[in-house]
């Protein structure tokens, strides 16, 4: 059986505190066991993003001067009652 790393996950900056200044880093490590020596095991990680970061993202995008380019409906509603759309990306202009 073969391993790597130790299990953690912090936030740290360049002062050790969040003061505001400077940026913020975080940081990430693991431990993974393998059943068998010289597997192949590939990993992918990507830091959260919610319904409310997609919805400020497209609030962003779908502005007046987008209007010919980017088009918003909507589709539905869940069963959460969120809003459910549809973006349509075109050049209209021409």
């Amino acid at each position: 059986m073969s391993s790597a790393s130790t299990a953690s996950s912090g936030q740290n900056n360049q002062k050790g505190t969040n003061d505001g200044y400077g940026p913020l880093y975080y940081s990430l490590t693991f431990e993974m066991k393998f059943k068998h020596d010289n597997d192949t095991c590939y990993l992918a990680h990507c830091y959260p993003y919610t319904y409310t970061d997609l919805c400020e993202f497209v609030k962003k995008q779908c502005t007046f001067q987008n209007k010919d380019k980017i088009r918003k409906t909507v589709l539905c509603k869940s069963l959460a009652v969120q809003t459910q759309s549809i973006l349509q990306f075109a050049n209209r202009s021409s």
